[in-house]
């Protein structure tokens, strides 16, 4: 299903702006932090773009380091898979930040379809993996995403509700928020990485007409053109990614 930034906090998402875990000091009500970790690679647009909408400073975890992913570790058990350890490295991180709250809600389903199609389990419980490491604060914004039972819009208007918005404004932070979403996939679609993607989804990007005219037929003579299949939060995270960074030398795309 294809959903889709105007960024108060974040310039340049391999280096976003966040503040120093160490002697951080309270920052101002509705700082709200989102996790550059597991639906974060997803969503970030659209949740990034609908907090901005609704006159939230949006605070977003760094690029994910040693440290960040041991943290995680730390405290979850063993069973759980190394993606899930990394966003709970990612909130405690958040948490040390002093952000009043966290973007994190539960996604049950993301598509309609007749078949019936969920996502993984840990997606559905991942509010409640963290509950315990991050000691009931900051507070999570974590509604219900089930596109089978409700439109996702609904969904936005209830984190509205917990940030003390009326409907109205919600809903128009939502369809804002959608268009940007929106264009951030025909990004992807062509190819780009997360970075670009998310940059030609703001509102001085380029609109989805352009970005798919960009796509070009390659020529029986170019380079080498190696397709890395993934999820996007392993693809996009340089430090769990296996693909080599220094494959353009090597003359492949």
């Amino acid at each position: 299903m294809t959903r889709s930034l105007r960024t108060p906090i974040v310039t340049d998402l391999r280096e976003p702006s966040h503040p120093s875990p160490a002697g951080a000091q309270r920052i101002n009500p509705e700082h709200v932090g989102l996790p550059l970790a597991l639906p974060g690679y997803l969503y970030y647009p659209l949740w990034n773009r609908f907090l901005a909408e609704l006159g939230c400073t949006v605070v977003c975890s760094p690029a994910t380091s040693k440290e960040i992913l041991s943290a995680g570790v730390r405290v979850t058990i063993d069973d759980i898979c190394i993606p899930v350890k990394l966003l709970v490295g990612h909130l405690l991180h958040l948490k040390a930040c002093r952000v009043d709250a966290i973007m994190i809600p539960r996604v049950y389903a993301i598509e309609r379809s007749a078949l019936p199609r969920f996502t993984c389990t840990r997606f559905m419980g991942l509010p409640n993996l963290p509950r315990a490491p991050l000691d009931g604060s900051p507070r999570l914004l974590d509604a219900d995403v089930n596109v089978r039972e409700r439109p996702e819009i609904r969904s936005f208007v209830d984190i509205g509700k917990m940030l003390g918005r009326g409907r109205g404004a919600s809903e128009k932070a939502y369809r804002a928020a959608f268009e940007e979403q929106v264009r951030f996939e025909a990004g992807l679609a062509c190819g780009w990485d997360f970075a670009s993607s998310v940059a030609g989804a703001s509102d001085f990007g380029f609109p989805s007409s352009s970005l798919v005219a960009s796509v070009a037929l390659r020529g029986d003579d170019e380079e080498l053109l190696i397709a890395t299949v993934g999820h996007p939060y392993l693809l996009f995270d340089d430090f769990l990614s296996l693909c080599p960074r220094d494959w353009p030398p090597w003359g492949v795309g």
